[in-house]
């Protein structure tokens, strides 16, 4: 593991906290979805 300086490093963080984020709105989204789905069916 080589050494990466503190910016590039803070950078990297953010880049994939928000990575983490967008992939977790998808899902969230996509679950909603398949609920309401599955509500709409039941009924």
């Amino acid at each position: 593991m080589y050494l990466v300086p503190g910016r590039t490093l803070a950078i990297l963080k953010i880049g994939i906290s928000n990575t983490i984020f967008i992939i977790a709105r998808y899902l969230t989204a996509f679950l909603m979805k398949c609920i309401i789905y599955q509500c709409i069916e039941q009924i």
